[in-house]
């Protein structure tokens, strides 16, 4: 069955509008999630979630940013600097929640509702107020989507920080992303360790050539009255 890839999904003026590469003839189309890349989302958006509400019950670091890019996310930190120390401890932390398997609700709630719940911080809307909760851990106003239990989420890999103004970014990876990730690095580490060996050996192969070279230009130095005839 033919199909047109959709590039980009837009709401204009309340209308949700669907851009594709190329026109199609028809009045009536089916839509098709792209389950791989919507699951992969998934776990990044919830582990968003779960790393930002860590750093906050651990160190009181707040989230200020939030960016779910194509190789890598990133949160923004309300701290000038992030310890090393400090990102070994809260990727073990939140990946000890993600392992809990603990569930994931979403949960619609008015606005004179909101005081039931020990919300991070005030939703930026006042209708239809949709809320992520991870059971007794996060509570959150999003629109997202998210999969059904912390374990869905896979791993939580922590990878490097940059500073950005006067907050730290922090980048990181979730799921099958930290998995991909890993053999990367793993190829990487690999690709590196032949290298050094080829290098190792050229160059053990050139000390032998020295000490053959030193050896007969020894011999020929010393000659046989060396030994007496």
């Amino acid at each position: 069955m033919a199909g047109a890839e959709v590039y980009d999904t837009q709401e204009v003026d309340g209308e949700i509008r669907h851009y594709i590469k190329e026109p199609i003839e028809r009045a009536t189309v089916t839509g098709v999630i792209d389950w791989h890349r919507r699951f992969d989302h998934m776990q990044q958006h919830l582990g968003q979630h779960l790393l930002s509400a860590t750093f906050d019950d651990v160190y009181g670091y707040k989230t200020i940013g939030f960016h779910l890019g194509k190789e890598t996310v990133t949160i923004d930190l309300d701290i000038p600097s992030l310890q090393n120390e400090e990102m070994v401890h809260v990727e073990r932390a939140v990946n000890s929640i993600v392992f809990e398997n603990r569930n994931v609700e979403t949960r619609f709630v008015t606005n004179d509702q909101l005081h039931h719940y020990p919300l991070r911080k005030a939703p930026t809307v006042n209708e239809q107020i949709r809320l992520v909760i991870v059971s007794e851990y996060d509570y959150n106003g999003c629109g997202g989507t998210h999969p059904l239990t912390t374990s869905e989420v896979g791993i939580i890999k922590l990878l490097k920080t940059e500073k950005v103004r006067k907050s730290v970014r922090l980048h990181f990876v979730c799921g099958l992303r930290a998995v991909q990730r890993w053999n990367i690095e793993n190829n990487k580490m690999e690709e590196q360790f032949t290298e050094l060996r080829r290098v190792n050996e050229f160059r053990s192969n050139q000390l032998e050539q020295a000490h053959e070279q030193l050896h007969h230009y020894e011999v020929g130095e010393c000659g046989w009255d060396a030994f007496g005839y």
